[in-house]
C-alpha cells in the first residue's frame, strides 16, 4: 500500500503545482536522508542523568542488546528492558537478578549476559 500511496501523493503535488514549495521546505529544514536517528533510549532522562562512565556502559549494552535481539528475531526490549539496561549500567551487580521474558532464548540471554559482564570486567581491568 505505501507505492500507491506514494503514487497519490506525487500526483497532489505535482497537480498542484507544489514541487517548488517541497523543494523549498528541504532546503530550510536541511533535510538529511543519511541522518541516523538515536535510539530513544539514549534521549531518555534517566540516560541524561548517568555520569559519563555509566552512559559509556549503557551503550555498550545496548550494542550488545541489539545484536542479541537481532539473532533471537525479536524486540529488543525483549531480550532486556530498558529499566533494566540503565540499571545495569549504573551498577552492574544487579545483572544477577535480570530474568528474562519467557520467550527468549534462555542460552542466548546467558550468553549476552556472560558477554556484557566480561566486557565491564575487562575495562575494570
Amino acid at each position: 500500500y505505501l507505492f500507491s500511496l506514494r503514487a497519490v501523493l506525487l500526483d497532489k503535488i505535482l497537480s498542484q503545482g507544489l514541487v517548488g514549495l517541497l523543494l523549498e521546505q528541504f532546503v530550510k529544514r536541511e533535510f538529511d536522508y543519511e541522518k541516523t536517528p538515536v535510539p530513544t533510549i539514549l534521549k531518555s532522562r534517566e540516560y541524561n542523568d548517568m555520569h559519563r562512565d555509566e552512559k559509556e556502559r549503557a551503550k555498550i549494552i545496548y550494542e550488545l542488546r541489539e545484536r542479541y535481539a537481532k539473532e533471537q528475531n525479536c524486540p529488543a526490549n525483549d531480550m532486556l528492558l530498558n529499566k533494566d539496561l540503565l540499571r545495569i549500567a549504573r551498577d552492574l551487580t544487579l545483572i544477577t537478578s535480570i530474568v528474562p521474558d519467557k520467550r527468549i532464548d534462555q542460552n542466548r540471554f546467558s550468553k549476552m549476559i556472560d558477554e556484557i559482564s566480561r566486557v565491564f570486567e575487562e575495562k575494570t581491568n
